[in-house]
């Protein structure tokens, strides 16, 4: 298994975790692909409109793929937050004996990411679990989690449209 992390810091830290059977990247990143409109070189749900939403929602709602949610918005400092947002992807994606994490880049996060997962893969059993940061144009499978999280921010109509492909919603504590 693998997994495609992406965020959302509108009201606190929410995280998406897309994951994904390697059998099914494929089919997935074509699919994805073939959403985007002309010209685009990547899906980003804040910049879609509302009937591309939709379309892009039953879209990925369709594929096989599940998306884990944290939800760290009661931990306040965000340091701390996005630690034990990652803590709990590393935690879920060790019961799957996931290979491969994939996050969303921040070029201002990477090091303080990549010091704190060297620690969660071994706390928590899988050391040889590689991880590594990418831009989203390079990776379409973190366009599902980009409009995963966004829709689980926005709530209402939107968090409805996504439920299909949520397997699950984690409240993460300090």
């Amino acid at each position: 298994m693998q997994g495609f992390v992406d965020e959302s810091k509108v009201r606190g830290l929410v995280v998406a975790c897309t994951v994904a059977d390697p059998r099914a990247l494929n089919d997935s990143r074509k699919a994805l692909h073939a959403l985007r409109a002309n010209g685009q070189r990547r899906i980003h749900f804040t910049k879609e409109s509302d009937p591309r939403r939709r379309k892009i929602c039953s879209t990925i709602c369709e594929l096989e793929l599940t998306v884990a949610v944290y939800d760290t918005t009661s931990i306040r400092d965000a340091r701390r937050s996005r630690q034990a947002a990652l803590d709990a992807v590393v935690l879920d994606l060790s019961r799957l004996a996931a290979t491969r994490l994939t996050i969303e880049q921040d070029d201002s996060l990477i090091a303080a990411d990549r010091a704190y997962l060297y620690s969660a893969v071994r706390r928590h059993g899988i050391p040889d679990l590689a991880y590594h940061h990418c831009r989203p144009q390079e990776e379409p499978l973190l366009w599902v989690s980009d409009a995963v999280v966004w829709c689980y921010a926005k709530g209402g109509e939107w968090r409805r449209r996504v439920e299909p492909i949520i397997g699950s919603i984690t409240t993460v504590r300090a």
